[in-house]
């Protein structure tokens, strides 16, 4: 299946580079690793940050030659990273993998994860500064065997980052960007802002969700770990979290977990169709 990709270059984009909380303050407030029943699982060796977005050599030196026939041309580096991306990423296929970005790059494939991870590994190269948007995709969920799982994307904006003929200032430009979007679809809502961290977090947590739908729960616990370092108020993980408890057999933990989502107000739409149609009420 050949990839549907959208680059916009747009302006007003800095509504989505809000002010947000960071990771330490969250975990501060938020850590539902806490409630785990960490001596049901044996921890397992999981891709490191940046093993996830370590691109090859020879893709590093491709990026940085295209950068350089631009280097004369009255174009913002997103800009360019966009046309960049839309020659790169034209026979990519969908095989609803997540991937690290040297694995989408040798597999020329992957799901929209990876290609959001692949997008960032070749802006942290020309350093290009990112944001993310969310997007909800209808139908808005889907029963697999006995989970309930959603269906979402990333949206990647690259920000511009440099001053460009007819710009007056360099401030100005960084609330220009562009929007790199791998699923245009007119059946989509956007549904909240995202940061790199939710990236690496949505990352660890699509292989955990892979993990538990094949009873790997080691796995699935060590994963689910690292992505809560990242995003500890992600509802996704903490969902995925009662669910791994819930299969391993401790209902208890898992009940204490979804409790500890609602109390602090960590809710999606995953959440509470699985809270609701998967775990016993007393």
């Amino acid at each position: 299946m050949k990839w549907l990709l959208m680059i916009l270059t747009s302006i007003g984009l800095s509504g989505c580079n809000s002010t947000h909380t960071t990771t330490a303050d969250m975990k501060q407030k938020v850590d539902v690793t806490s409630l785990f029943n960490h001596s049901l699982f044996t921890p397992k060796p999981v891709q490191t940050e940046a093993e996830i977005f370590a691109l090859p050599e020879s893709e590093q030196q491709a990026a940085i030659s295209f950068f350089g026939k631009y280097a004369d041309a009255n174009m913002r580096d997103d800009q360019v990273l966009g046309r960049f991306l839309d020659a790169k990423l034209d026979n990519f296929s969908y095989d609803g993998e997540t991937l690290t970005a040297t694995e989408a790059t040798l597999k020329r494939a992957g799901n929209c994860i990876s290609l959001a991870v692949l997008t960032q590994a070749y802006a942290n190269v020309l350093g290009i500064k990112t944001s993310y948007a969310k997007v909800d995709s209808y139908p808005m969920f889907r029963k697999h065997h006995e989970f309930i799982i959603t269906s979402s994307h990333f949206k990647t904006k690259l920000f511009a980052n440099r001053a460009t003929e007819g710009d007056e200032n360099e401030q100005q430009t960084l609330i220009k960007g562009t929007v790199v979007d791998y699923f245009p679809d007119q059946d989509s809502v956007f549904s909240g802002n995202a940061q790199y961290e939710d990236l690496v977090a949505k990352f660890y947590t699509n292989l955990a969700v892979s993990a538990l739908l094949e009873a790997d729960y080691d796995l699935s616990y060590s994963l689910l770990s690292a992505a809560l370092k990242y995003a500890p108020r992600d509802a996704e993980a903490i969902n995925t979290a009662a669910l791994l408890h819930k299969h391993v057999g401790d209902i208890n933990s898992a009940k204490q977990i979804y409790d500890y989502a609602f109390n602090n107000h960590l809710t999606s739409t995953n959440l509470l169709l699985n809270y609701l149609n998967y775990v016993p009420k007393d």
